[in-house]
């Protein structure tokens, strides 16, 4: 099949395929590419997309420093906040330290039980009314609302009426100063510049004022049930308003009883209770206790768990502060020592990436169609190592009739040197070599099967007998010392 040129010689050493690879199950990016390069320069600048690699390692390195940084900077807020908590709730402590002395002091004195009872009393009644206020507030500013709104439509609608009324007075002055100049003039009919005659003039001015009539009585009707409507409501609102103000009054009147109660019981125990609140003054000191407490426990969580906070002197802030600023500092050297890309190296590496994923993309194609005469599959999927530095193709098979995927290590031995082989001829196809020399030499020793050769140059042939875009290739199988017991259709064999 085909004719020996004298280029044939040099086609069979100027390389060897399975020299190149050595393994099948995984084809480094290099040596994918070294097969293209030898083959046509089109293929030269391949090379560039090694550099894909180190632009991942580069940017993982970056992601992976920012993040650190991250997580230190929020790890550095989480502590402040946590500091800052620290001391709000030591105030808190400080409080209720002395509320619960005051409490006790009151306690103590069985002549305060009646200011206590008193107290309790109005406590009650003000939280009651500030219910109350809550669930009455939501009415009353709905109503107020609405009485807003309705206000400014009569107010709307009163501004053009007034606006349709002076415009009506203006037509009629116009129509009473168009008599007058009829009379000066005695030529009623008259037209000047071509202009409306008198009575035109007057026609057109009683029309329009006739519309401007028929617009403020509409404008009327509405405002009218504007009226009528801001009655009703307004009605509804006064005695909200009403209500709510007598609410806020006894609020008001309860406060100043509970200030009035305050100020004598720390006349009486001789403190200033202004900035206490009463709650406190009607629990025991007992109760406050346990919510000091509470608090300890905060106290004790954070001073155990926060690595910043100086226990000894919890206003010292040094310990953090040199920590944020060691890493504003690293962040600056970062910054001044970070790596830089070329937009352009980048473009070219995609571009050459893309270039050889089409190549890989219609060898696997096209080895498929060979490979479907024993009812098997292949796919090439392109990966990179773990440590982010290369490229690599992982080589799959599917063994169709046995539905079961396999790397090539698992294939048969017949189905190995099936694939060597049309792997070899479609690197050649895809390269477009017209002629195309298959030996047996070539092949690893493994592969060098008498029958397994035979029966996949038998299988290939009707391939390229089949398809059109492939009988335009020769096919040259030069085989020593490996004997044909039976012919080959489609064979034209020579014996040398």
């Amino acid at each position: 099949m085909g004719k020996f040129k004298k280029d044939l010689k040099e086609q069979i050493n100027e390389f060897n395929i399975f020299d190149i690879l050595g393994d099948f199950n995984s084809i480094p990016i290099e040596k994918a590419i070294d097969i293209f390069k030898i083959q046509s320069k089109e293929y030269n600048n391949l090379d560039k997309l090694l550099n894909i690699p180190n632009f991942i390692s580069n940017f993982h390195s970056i992601t992976k420093s920012n993040k650190h940084n991250i997580d230190l900077y929020n790890e550095f807020i989480q502590s402040f906040v946590s500091i800052l908590n620290f001391h709000v709730l030591m105030k808190k402590k400080k409080d209720l330290l002395k509320q619960q002395e005051i409490s006790q002091k009151i306690h103590k004195r069985g002549d305060f039980s009646d200011l206590i009872y008193e107290l309790k009393e109005l406590n009650d009644s003000i939280i009651e009314k500030k219910q109350k206020m809550k669930y009455f507030e939501e009415d009353y500013f709905k109503e107020k609302n609405k009485v807003r709104q309705i206000k400014k439509e009569i107010g709307d609608c009163d501004k053009k009426v007034k606006n349709l009324e002076k415009e009506k007075k203006e037509c009629f002055s116009k129509i009473d100063k168009i008599m007058k100049e009829m009379e000066n003039l005695q030529a009623e009919n008259t037209r000047e510049n071509h202009e409306l005659s008198y009575s035109e003039k007057i026609q057109a001015l009683q029309k329009k004022s006739k519309e401007i009539q028929y617009d403020i009585k509409n404008i009327s009707v509405k405002l009218n049930e504007f009226y009528n409507e801001f009655k009703e409501l307004n009605i509804r609102f006064e005695k909200l308003e009403s209500n709510y103000q007598e609410l806020l009054s006894i609020l008001s009147n309860d406060n100043i009883k509970v200030k009035r109660i305050k100020k004598e019981l720390g006349e009486k125990i001789k403190e200033n209770l202004d900035d206490f609140s009463e709650l406190y003054f009607l629990k025991s000191a007992e109760q406050i206790n346990i919510e000091i407490q509470k608090i300890e426990n905060k106290i004790n969580f954070i001073t155990k768990s926060n690595q910043f906070l100086d226990n000894e002197q919890p206003n010292n802030l040094s310990k953090i502060e040199e920590k944020i600023i060691s890493l504003k500092n690293k962040i600056y050297k970062d910054q001044e020592n970070k790596t830089t890309f070329n937009i352009t190296e980048i473009i070219e590496c995609i571009e050459n990436f893309r270039k050889i994923e089409a190549l890989i993309h219609n060898l696997e194609a096209l080895i498929n169609k060979f490979l479907s005469k024993i009812y098997l599959k292949s796919h090439f999927e392109m990966r990179i190592s773990d440590d982010n530095k290369n490229f690599f193709f992982q080589l799959n098979f599917v063994q169709l009739k046995k539905k079961k995927t396999v790397n090539f290590n698992q294939l048969t031995t017949p189905e190995k040197i099936f694939f060597v082989i049309v792997f070899y001829i479609s690197i050649k196809i895809l390269l477009n070599s017209k002629d195309i020399i298959i030996s047996n030499l070539f092949l690893l020793p493994e592969f060098n099967k008498r029958g397994s050769i035979f029966r996949t140059i038998k299988n290939i042939i009707p391939v390229f007998e089949r398809e059109d875009n492939l009988k335009n290739y020769n096919l040259i199988f030069i085989l020593s010392n490996l004997e044909m017991k039976e012919q080959i259709k489609n064979l034209k064999v020579i014996n040398i």
